[in-house]
Formats: C-alpha cells, structure tokens, sequence
C-alpha cells in the first residue's frame, strides 16, 4: 500500500473520525464485483455487490522488498448464475459449454473506508493487486462455494509467451476452429510416454 501526499491527509482524517467503519472490495476481471459491506457500494463508477458471498479474506503482509505472495479470498453462497458465469462459457440459453480460461484473469482488493452510516465509500486504499492463479469450487446443489487465489504480478517473472490451451483461447483467435472444443473432458491421463 503505498499513501501519496494526496491520499494521506483524507485517510488520516477518516481513521480519526467517530463511527469509523470500513468494508472490502474485490474486483475480478472488472467483470465480478464483490463487497463484504451491508450494502452494495460505488466506487469508480462500479457498483460492488453485497450478497454476503465474499468471505474469508485472508491478511495482507507488507514489507519493504518486492514479496512473491499471493493472496485468497472465498466466495461463499455465491447463486449458481454468478458462479456459472465466472468459471464457464455459456450458450445461448445459458447452459455451461466448455471451462472458461480465468487464469490470469486481473484481480484488486481494495480497503474501502466508509462514513458513519456505511453506505458511502469517503476514501479508498488498494491493497493487493495480481491475476487469477487459481479456483476451486465446492457445489452444494443449492448454492457454490469458490476459493480464489491471486498470485502477485511479480511471481511469474520467467515465463515465456504463450497462451493457455481451451476452447475459449482458440475460439478468440481462430473461430470456427474446434479443436480444444473437448479439452476440459478428462476420459483418461495420458503422460509423455504413457500408453494410449
């Protein structure tokens, strides 16, 4: 977290002011926007939406030297229709396709600091930004549990170019072209060397 001469006064201000109170935010993709607040809150012309799905939070450490950490988050009761279009591709009447590739996908999480009601953001402070590394999803049948990790834009400083190999990568760059249309389907682990 870094504070400018701008953002430190206002900060200061709202930390010391009675009835202090604060919420987080989450932004995945620009595309998913969470708050754990009461209320849904407005923040750059977005609205985060408060359902009580983002929980479990995890802490943020701060350090002088660039860290290579990561930091997770749990989406919890999160309705099937969200959760759907986060880690799927849809057709037209809605139903999942093929995974979508969300790895790398930009994700922030933001401190927001709020008035005494709680229902206006007086200052932010972004506090960890990185891209999609990892999901994990948990189906009750009713409701979708999902556990994200962001990984720090510093931890993959090696790789090379390329791109994720799925059906929604091919699509964007050659339609029509269905060769990885089946390539979230598992029928049998074939290794470098394995027998077919």
């Amino acid at each position: 977290m870094i504070f400018s001469k701008a953002t430190v006064e206002p900060t200061l201000n709202a930390l010391g002011a009675n009835g202090f109170r604060f919420a987080w935010l989450v932004n995945l993709g620009s595309e998913f926007l969470f708050t754990d607040n009461e209320t849904n809150l407005n923040f750059s012309g977005n609205e985060y939406l408060s359902g009580g799905e983002l929980l479990g939070l995890s802490s943020i450490t701060r350090e002088k030297g660039i860290k290579l950490q990561s930091y997770s988050f749990t989406l919890s009761g999160v309705h099937q229709e969200t959760a759907s279009r986060l880690l799927f591709l849809l057709n037209e009447t809605g139903e999942p396709v093929s995974a979508r590739n969300v790895a790398g996908m930009n994700g922030e999480v933001w401190l927001a600091l709020l008035d005494e009601g709680g229902r206006h953001i007086t200052q932010t402070i972004k506090m960890y930004q990185g891209t999609l590394q990892s999901w994990k999803e948990s189906d009750s049948g009713s409701s979708v549990r999902i556990s994200i990790t962001l990984a720090s834009p510093w931890s993959k400083p090696t790789l090379t170019k390329g791109r994720f190999t799925s059906d929604d990568n091919q699509q964007q760059l050659y339609p029509g072209d269905g060769f990885f249309a089946h390539a979230h389907r598992e029928i049998k682990s074939l290794g470098w060397g394995a027998d077919g």
